[in-house]
């Protein structure tokens, strides 16, 4: 899980593009229905942005609490990442946003799963007792599925920001 660079790129991207968005949308005379969408689109944004704020904080401090074998600290930083998830499923995009939130869903659904998965990991191998060891045949081919999850993930992150920044670039030519 050390793509978290990529995570930070990806929300920068997101953000600076979300920003040329609101710019473009304030030298654009609009009818009512388009300002409104414009407004929408604006909260959704700033919604986004918070929420993928406070996962990039919390992935990082799991990140931390990995290093530090703290596995108290690894749950509670998955719970935060997984209800800033849970909020950013809930977030209602605009129409033209659509796809966009999918591929921002979707990716951090991935996240949230990988998350949980490396944990119930950690926590078997942390668990494990001379009497009950853990089985550590299994342990590549887990790690191997869990970090696919993760790329996949960050993928669809990408994804979105690339839609995010096509979709700026076809605003502005209009």
């Amino acid at each position: 899980m050390k793509k978290r660079i990529s995570l930070y790129a990806a929300i920068t991207f997101v953000l600076a593009a979300l920003l040329c968005m609101v710019l473009a949308s304030c030298t654009i005379p609009q009818n009512d229905a388009a300002a409104e969408e414009e407004a929408a689109g604006r909260e959704y944004s700033a919604s986004l942005n918070r929420l993928l704020d406070t996962l990039a904080v919390s992935l990082d401090s799991f990140n931390e609490a990995v290093s530090n074998k703290d596995v108290v600290g690894m749950n509670a930083q998955a719970d935060n990442a997984a209800r800033a998830i849970d909020e950013l499923m809930k977030l209602e995009a605009p129409e033209s946003l659509g796809e966009i939130h999918g591929e921002y869903a979707q990716g951090c659904l991935e996240l949230k799963d990988a998350l949980r998965a490396y944990l119930d990991l950690f926590t078997e191998i942390d668990s494990a007792t001379e009497a009950s060891p853990f089985d550590y045949s299994t342990y590549d081919s887990r790690l191997s599925k869990i970090k696919q999850g993760y790329d996949s993930g960050i993928a669809h992150l990408e994804k979105a920001d690339q839609l995010a920044l096509d979709q700026v670039e076809t605003e502005e030519q209009s």
